[in-house]
């Protein structure tokens, strides 16, 4: 059995991919592998699904059978590719002793999984993290009636995970290594901001400290106690310690692998005939994990993979952080950018402007009202790629 194209993954960047390349030619032939059902869904509605009491079939927008044929491909889902033999150009999947080939080209679109850190036995079934649609929905399976919820990380996700939760009536504790939130993405003074705001909405935040040690009680709840001496007692607990690019596979392959699956501006891989975008993609160097990146990728791969080469182009991405709480948009400076911070406003409306020596803008932070400054201030910086 052969294709023309074999995709790894279902996820946003698998299925964007399709779509673009189906704008352009309607009969390849393609074959799409997922290792859960291959549900088409948007991962960034996950954290916005508590609010809006929604279950994860309702974040579902079409079943892999419905996508399929939408969109003419075949579909393997629950599917796990256990080995790629980049010189036959074939692939072999778990339960089967037979290969399938790929004619033109392979994509892993194979994402980001959970970062995982050492944690209490006591946590064992009560500890969770949300990366897809599955989670999602085990996670609300066993939340039931529970009203407690304590989040391990005050990045993006689980700042936006804590914003969500809260807006749904549960009590939130967030704890986190760090002395404010999204320190990733902001600096302190807005960080602090961000933190003043959820606050005042009820989210519990517990700084500069750790798990060290967690208990049963004998009401079923568990008792956290942290490393700077408090106790939390929670229901479940969710992990939000970052993500890690699904890089396994490609490397067991032979595939030149870093801190992701390492492509060049046309995001080929190491092989001739391999590509990557999305979470799992190093792209010049840079991991892009957001959902404007990867359109500008899967547009310019859609083209490739179509006989047009075509090199990436991708203008600054600013990222929206989902905490209605307190609106948040974000575009880092670059890693060892030479400059200072400005700022200007009065809490809960922050604008800092990152500026190099000769004046120009290499990255800011909004936060409240601010926010509405966020196309004007990225049309100054300079592209990504």
């Amino acid at each position: 059995m052969t294709f023309d194209i074999i995709i790894i993954g279902s996820g946003l960047a698998g299925y964007t991919l399709v779509k673009d390349f189906r704008r352009l030619n309607k009969t390849a032939s393609i074959l799409m592998l997922s290792t859960d059902d291959a549900s088409y869904y948007s991962k960034p509605m996950l954290s916005t699904g508590f609010a809006k009491h929604k279950s994860a079939a309702d974040l579902a927008m079409q079943p892999a059978t419905q996508m399929a044929e939408t969109l003419d491909i075949t579909i393997y889902a629950s599917t796990q590719v256990v080995s790629i033999d980049k010189a036959a150009k074939t692939i072999m999947i778990e339960g089967s002793q037979q290969s399938i080939g790929y004619n033109q080209s392979l994509v892993f679109a194979t994402g980001a999984e959970p970062a995982r850190i050492p944690l209490p036995d006591a946590l064992s079934g009560r500890c969770f993290t949300i990366n897809d649609l599955a989670d999602y929905g085990q996670f609300r399976e066993h939340l039931g009636e529970h009203k407690n919820v304590t989040i391990i990380g005050s990045g993006l996700v689980g700042t936006e995970y804590a914003n969500d939760m809260c807006e749904s009536g549960l009590n939130i504790n967030v704890i986190s290594l760090e002395d404010a939130p999204l320190q990733l993405l902001l600096p302190k003074p807005l960080s602090v901001n961000v933190q003043e705001q959820l606050a005042n909405k009820g989210i519990n935040f517990h700084f500069n400290t750790s798990i060290k040690d967690a208990a049963l009680a004998e009401d079923g709840q568990l008792q956290l106690e942290l490393t700077n001496g408090t106790s939390i007692n929670c229901d479940l607990v969710l992990s939000a310690t970052g993500l890690r690019p699904r890089i396994k596979l490609a490397q067991e392959s032979g595939i030149t692998v870093e801190r992701g699956i390492v492509v060049n501006e046309t995001l080929k891989s190491s092989d001739d005939n391999i590509y990557s975008l999305g979470d799992c993609a190093q792209i010049n160097g840079l991991i892009l994990m957001y959902v404007a990146p990867l359109a500008a990728c899967s547009k310019a791969l859609a083209k490739t993979l179509n006989g047009e080469l075509t090199a990436v182009a991708i203008p600054a991405s600013p990222v929206i952080v989902k905490t209605p709480a307190c609106p948040v948009v974000s575009n880092p400076p670059p890693a060892n950018a030479v400059g200072q911070w400005q700022f200007e406003g009065e809490a809960p409306d922050l604008k800092a402007c990152f500026v190099a020596q000769d004046g120009s803008l290499l990255g800011f932070g909004l936060t409240g009202k601010k926010v509405m400054e966020r196309m004007k201030l990225a049309k100054r910086l300079p592209a990504i790629l």
